[in-house]
């Protein structure tokens, strides 16, 4: 009887790790060059390595050591306080795409893109390790918003091609946190030395 208990929950283990609604270090990769794209036509700027400095002291962090989740927290807040701030939210799921859906097909064609897979399930992200832009803050409220709205996203699952060199993200932008916008549109990404950038 003992042995079929470890059987049933080795297989319930196993049904729980379906890798297909992971997502990857690659996935997060191309979400964050795809996620810059959406959010670059409001004020991006970048922290001088003096103003970098300066908030680490503020905040007791050693610049020169690998920051802790909170540390890191701490500098995005004072950065975007800094500035003034551009605020957003997103998602906390990645959308499920179909390589049949019909939206998708002209970018699939027109890139030359030959997918590995058919079915792209829901997947949750991390926040934490999204890259957000050093003057934006993702809010979840609409009670907690205090500077300039940029608008609410909702990503979809990257379709990457079999080479991994060129990859598709959808999104839906609303300009309301709670707008219901079903628009979608894309960001085209190729892989450049290493790194994914938009085309």
């Amino acid at each position: 009887m003992k042995n079929i208990y470890i059987l049933l929950f080795v297989t319930v283990l196993l049904m729980g790790c379906d890798s297909s609604k992971k997502v990857s270090k690659e996935e997060y990769s191309a979400l964050n060059e795809a996620l810059s794209q959406i959010l670059q036509p409001y004020g991006m700027t970048f922290t001088k390595p003096g103003e970098l400095e300066e908030i680490a002291k503020e905040h007791n962090i050693n610049l020169n050591s690998t920051m802790s989740e909170k540390q890191g927290d701490l500098i995005r807040k004072s950065i975007a306080e800094r500035r003034g701030g551009y605020e957003f939210s997103i998602s906390d799921t990645l959308f499920d795409v179909a390589s049949t859906d019909i939206r998708y097909d002209f970018y699939l064609k027109i890139d030359t893109i030959e997918l590995e897979r058919k079915e792209f399930p829901s997947a949750l992200i991390k926040q934490y390790k999204l890259v957000i832009p050093e003057n934006y803050k993702i809010i979840t409220k609409k009670e907690d918003r205090k500077g300039k709205f940029v608008g609410s996203i909702k990503l979809g699952r990257v379709l990457f091609d079999k080479s991994e060199k060129k990859a598709i993200v959808g999104y839906i932008k609303n300009d309301s946190i709670d707008g219901k916008n079903n628009n979608l549109q894309f960001v085209r990404l190729r892989k450049l030395r290493g790194e994914w950038v938009a085309k």
